[in-house]
């Protein structure tokens, strides 16, 4: 009953989200929007003591999490490799999520703090060093120098 109730959740969140796509200019994924938007409400209830189910609540946020590694590799240059950053994002993510369910916030954080360095680690853009042929300006002058 209580994965029902999550799909419906889903598929409400879901629509709106649709709906305020065609209304603005957001481009939010509806589907994202829906699981998060769900997991999101299911944590809330359960702050309030509404008793929700602890698996469907692991595998919405566990679903979260591989549809944000997935969003983030998508924005990687040719050079990084994707594979190494899911194998990086995707455990620590998973790490976090269940700190979430086990309200386990300090592990929670340190896995989003994680995953932050993680994720722009792997989106930095790195410039490439300046052509060694040519000297620096430092270069220069001590040659004139002596």
């Amino acid at each position: 009953m209580a994965i029902n109730l999550a799909i419906i959740s889903i598929l409400a969140i879901g629509t709106l989200a649709f709906i305020v796509n065609k209304i603005t200019n957001l481009r939010i994924c509806p589907i994202c929007a829906g699981v998060a938007g769900t997991w999101l409400l299911m944590l809330v209830l359960r702050f309030l003591d509404y008793p929700i189910s602890i698996p469907v609540l692991a595998i919405l946020i566990g679903g979260s999490v591989v549809g944000i590694a997935y969003t983030i590799e998508k924005r990687l240059s040719g050079s990084r490799s994707a594979f190494l950053f899911k194998t990086l994002f995707i455990p620590v993510g998973f790490i976090g999520a269940w700190g979430i369910v086990e309200e386990n916030w300090i592990l929670a954080a340190v896995s989003v703090i994680a995953l932050s360095v993680i994720a722009s680690g792997f989106l930095a853009k790195f410039s490439p060093p300046s052509n060694a042929s040519h000297p620096s300006e430092l270069q220069k002058k001590l040659e004139k120098c002596c």
